[in-house]
């Protein structure tokens, strides 16, 4: 657990990945059961007892550059609590492989990893010898070995859908989004990502070649969860949703025809839907489109550049926001602060820009070296130097963000966007008002109070 405890009255989301891979594992005609601390919050002598009473052979544990040293010392103590069966490592943390098979891991999965678990698992039972293995990591004779990669999956279509039945969609949402409602799920309609950007993984994992499930495909999804859960919220979590303006305006058009009482959130790109934003942005709208989220992340066009984007982005984000505005969608925008190239005028820029922007939300972050990133190979771990530390640059998010959300028009937009799209928001979300105050930036430290925004 790494995350503040109040974070969960606001979000409460399962792992998604976890899903996938409980599904691929199903599909193989083997038992498969999801431990999400997130969703119940057990200890290490508690996991150790549910695996002996659900008599499970084999441990995979999701890992995040986060989660590094709680996944090394989860190993460790199973192990001492009696646990003998193989251990299996995944996810984006997985860069870091030999780390995990020095402190026990017996195999390490890098990349998509429907396939892999699947062979990991007819590989523990005796049914796959070692030699055809893909995309894994394991140790022989005091050697890492690193099996050739795994083929990605494609097309997407032939995934199965995530396996929700362990712990259903009632349970779940996430209050950052104002439109909210209940049954919520994350759903994916892409893997890869065509960027190049220094400070995130992605790509690394996924591909550069964007993989699009298709329309149909996504819209049986969505039906399954319609009519098995009642789902009314969708949380698109792709790189970049609908990379393709058709693909979008295809998928729009299903969702109007379906007829279903549904909203949904994106992630979208500056350069989305250039040349008919007005039209596209209005039919997914219709379609329950609610809110945007775009990546700005700098608005200094050299720091832009050092991170492998296009200046242009800055000129496009604004169109890509009004627009979205005037079809009534919530609006996000983002910054890190942090990054190569970094200094007091750059980082002002981002709040300038914002302020004159004025998105529903912007909201400012500071660098987080992802193990694998471009970043972290040029700079290690502590990222490069800007001549700010870790707690200066924390300072000068929380501070930027109260001067964005203390203003008059954005603090009455917000108001009156959420009275009119979702008042119940604000019943749901009173008793968890501290975080709130503290995630936007307005509780101040006595460090804080003695840095101005300027």
């Amino acid at each position: 657990m790494v995350a503040e405890k109040r974070e969960y009255g606001m979000k409460r989301v399962p792992a998604l990945g976890l899903q996938y891979l409980a599904a691929a594992v199903k599909g193989a005609g083997r038992h498969c059961h999801i431990y999400d601390q997130s969703l119940d919050n057990f200890d290490l002598p508690r996991l150790a007892r549910l695996l002996r009473e659900d008599e499970i052979d084999v441990v995979g544990f999701y890992t995040s550059t986060f989660l590094k040293q709680s996944v090394i010392a989860g190993m460790g103590e199973l192990r001492e609590r009696g646990f003998s069966g193989p251990l299996i490592v995944g996810g984006p943390g997985a860069f870091s492989y030999e780390e995990y098979l020095a402190a026990g891991a017996d195999m390490v999965c890098h990349g998509e990893g429907e396939r892999s678990i699947v062979e990991m698992l007819e590989y523990f039972g005796g049914e796959r010898d070692e030699a055809v293995l893909r995309g894994v990591s394991y140790l022989r004779d005091g050697r890492v070995i690193m099996a050739p990669p795994q083929d990605l999956i494609d097309p997407l279509d032939e995934v199965p859908f995530p396996d929700r039945t362990q712990h259903s969609p009632d349970g779940f949402y996430d209050y950052h989004y104002f439109g909210m409602r209940q049954p919520y799920a994350p759903m994916m309609t892409s893997r890869g990502c065509a960027n190049r950007c220094t400070f995130c993984t992605s790509a690394a994992i996924l591909g550069r070649r964007v993989r699009q499930r298709s329309v149909e495909n996504v819209m049986a999804e969505i039906e399954q969860c319609v009519r098995d859960f009642g789902l009314r919220y969708i949380g698109f979590k792709d790189d970049i949703f609908g990379t393709k303006t058709e693909w979008a305006e295809q998928f729009a058009e299903a969702m109007i025809a379906r007829g279903h009482d549904l909203r949904y959130g994106v992630l979208l790109s500056p350069f989305s839907y250039l040349g008919r934003r007005e039209p596209t942005l209005r039919l997914m709208k219709r379609s329950g489109l609610d809110q945007v989220v775009v990546g700005i992340q700098s608005a200094d066009p050299e720091v832009i550049r050092n991170i492998k984007r296009r200046p242009e982005q800055l000129e496009a984000a604004v169109e890509l926001v009004s627009t979205a505005k005037r079809q009534g969608i919530t609006t996000i925008i983002e910054f890190i602060f942090g990054l190569p190239g970094d200094s007091d005028a750059t980082m002002r820029k981002a709040l300038d820009y914002s302020l004159r922007l004025r998105p529903h939300h912007a909201l400012f972050f500071v660098l987080t070296v992802l193990e694998g990133s471009e970043i972290f190979e040029q700079y290690g771990a502590e990222g490069p130097d800007t001549g700010f530390t870790l707690e200066q640059l924390r300072r000068r998010c929380s501070g930027y963000q109260r001067h964005f959300y203390t203003r008059p028009g954005v603090f009455f937009g917000n108001l009156w966007q959420i009275l009119r799209t979702n008042p119940r928001w604000f019943l749901r979300v009173l008793r968890y008002l501290p975080y709130l105050i503290k995630a936007i930036g307005m509780k101040r430290s006595a460090s804080a109070k003695a840095m101005p925004p300027e």
